[in-house]
């Protein structure tokens, strides 16, 4: 996850961050024009001219979409471009107003929006296969400061249609905690930034920790944009991970050659383990191994303890809240030949 902690009020850091974000929304993005209109008897009842002005804009944000999508030259999938059709604010967040003008009782916003057309066809393009069955399903969620329901719940449709969960009465439940945070103006750009850190979790199992970054005009935008960014994360990790297993957090890795040995005791050693993977390496050398099988990070912990390991020992630690068992080795040896 982004450590982005100490942007906030430092405008050269934030700056320097999102510039290397902004590099590249620039080399994909493409300037697509598009005028809405809107009169007061669009908005509520003794709406003002700014009301007005606002529906407008934001016909021309979805008009300027909907033209952009028009405009792909890749093959596009009908629910995928319902889905991206049905929250034009999020895809649209960078744009400027070109012209304003009335006309009788009619306001028209003609908006120049910026569009990654890039991510674009990415999120549109069809299946490779058929779709297998969704496994994961919503179980508790959380809004942990920021976020407020509008946005939780879009995030929520985005990663369902990404294909990676499904809204039912049973399936492998997933509880997901949200943090929205703004994080100001982006100097000499004439953006602002916002921050979604996401937590997704099966059981005592953490599957996922996104945390992204998004740009837009205003906060909201921001906001939009970097929710699309936290749910295309979550469906591309989930998409890589069984429903069950456990995380382990070996601390002082080395030599690697012992990392290779641990996964490979497991798996011939522990019933119900079917595969070991190397998913990270934190900043401070951690090494995170997910195995898959077990589904109880406790019980899998004393399992550890009991086993007898080929040349060191295995010194477990704590479980965290989240459920990731953090180990190390002792008395590390060099393996013999063959043993690799």
């Amino acid at each position: 996850m982004t450590d982005v902690n100490g942007l906030r009020g430092a405008p050269t850091l934030l700056l320097a961050f999102v510039l290397g974000l902004g590099s590249a929304m620039d080399a994909n993005a493409a300037p697509v024009a598009a005028t809405g209109w809107a009169t007061a008897a669009d908005v509520k009842k003794n709406a003002g001219p700014s009301e007005t002005h606002a529906v407008a804009v934001r016909r021309a944000r979805a008009e300027a979409l909907t033209t952009a999508i028009e405009g792909l030259d890749e093959a596009v999938d009908a629910q995928a471009r319902k889905a991206v059709l049905g929250q034009p604010e999020a895809w649209t967040g960078a744009y400027r107003i070109l012209e304003t003008k009335v006309e009788g009782d009619k306001v028209g916003v003609t908006v120049e929006v910026e569009v990654d057309l890039l991510r674009l066809a990415k999120r549109l393009q069809p299946p490779l296969a058929p779709a297998a069955r969704v496994q994961f399903t919503w179980g508790e969620v959380k809004d942990a400061g920021g976020c407020g329901p509008a946005l939780r719940d879009a995030l929520m449709r985005e990663v369902e249609g990404l294909g990676a969960v499904r809204r039912a009465a049973s399936g492998t439940a997933l509880s997901l905690e949200l943090r929205c945070a703004a994080l100001g103006d982006v100097p000499h750009t004439g953006l602002q930034a916002a921050r979604i850190e996401a937590s997704v979790v099966q059981g005592k199992n953490p599957m996922v920790e996104a945390g992204e970054i998004g740009l837009g005009r205003d906060l909201e935008a921001a906001l939009g944009d970097a929710m699309l960014r936290t749910a295309a994360t979550i469906a591309d990790r989930l998409a890589l991970r069984p429903t069950h297993g456990v995380t382990v957090r070996i601390v002082d890795p080395l030599p690697s050659a012992q990392v290779r040995r641990f996964e490979r005791t497991v798996r011939d050693r522990v019933r119900g383990v079917r595969t070991t993977a190397v998913v990270g390496v934190e900043a401070q050398g951690a090494v995170r191994l997910w195995i898959e099988g077990p589904d109880d990070p406790r019980r899998f912990a004393k399992t550890l303890e009991g086993l007898s390991w080929p040349g060191f020992s295995v010194v477990v630690g704590e479980v965290d809240s989240l459920g990731a068992i953090t180990l190390r080795f002792d008395a590390a040896t060099t393996a013999a030949p063959g043993e690799l």
